[in-house]
C-alpha cells in the first residue's frame, strides 16, 4: 500500500515524484551513522495541542567510517531564518552539498506536466568554516547538508 504516495503514474503513461519523495530520498542517502545530539535555541509557535511547538527542527548525523556528516534543518517559520551549527570535536570539515526544498506557493504539487516543480535546488546560502556550519533558511524550507572531511 503507497499511504504516502511518494511517485504517482498513470496507467501506460509516465511517473513523477511527489514533493514528500524528496526529502525521503535526501535522509535514505545521506543519514549513515550515529545520530549527534543537538541542540537548538530558536522561537515557537502554537500549534494545536503545542504551545511552544520550535520553528526549527533539525538533526545531524555523523559516519564515523567516512567521516561525514549530514545536517537536516526544516524552517517552519515564515521568516528566514539563520542556523549556525558547531561540528567541532567531528575533524576538519567541508561542504560537499547544500540543498533545499522550497516553493512559494505551499499548495506547490508536482504533475504529469510539471514533474518538477518542486524539487531540491542548490543551498544559495550555506558555508562550513573553522568547524561552523552556517546557513541562512528562506522561510518554511528543508535543507540538507553534507559535509565530508577536508
Amino acid at each position: 500500500m503507497n499511504v504516502i504516495g511518494a511517485i504517482m503514474t498513470e496507467t501506460g503513461g509516465p511517473a513523477w515524484r511527489q514533493t514528500i519523495f524528496h526529502p525521503f530520498a535526501q535522509a535514505s542517502r545521506l543519514a549513515r551513522g550515529n545520530v549527534l545530539r543537538l541542540v537548538t535555541e530558536c522561537g515557537t509557535f502554537p500549534a494545536g495541542d503545542y504551545p511552544a511547538a520550535p520553528l526549527l527542527l533539525a538533526t545531524a548525523v555523523h559516519d564515523p567510517a567516512s567521516g561525514a556528516v549530514s545536517v537536516f534543518a526544516l524552517n517552519r517559520s515564515q521568516e528566514s531564518m539563520q542556523v549556525s551549527v558547531s561540528l567541532r570535536g567531528l575533524g576538519g570539515l567541508t561542504l560537499a552539498e547544500g540543498l533545499e526544498l522550497k516553493h512559494p506557493d505551499l499548495k506547490a504539487t508536482n504533475t504529469r506536466d510539471a514533474p518538477d516543480e518542486v524539487s531540491p535546488t542548490a543551498h544559495p546560502a550555506c558555508n562550513c568554516a573553522d568547524g561552523e556550519l552556517a546557513a541562512a533558511l528562506k522561510p518554511l524550507s528543508w535543507n540538507v547538508f553534507a559535509l565530508k572531511p577536508s
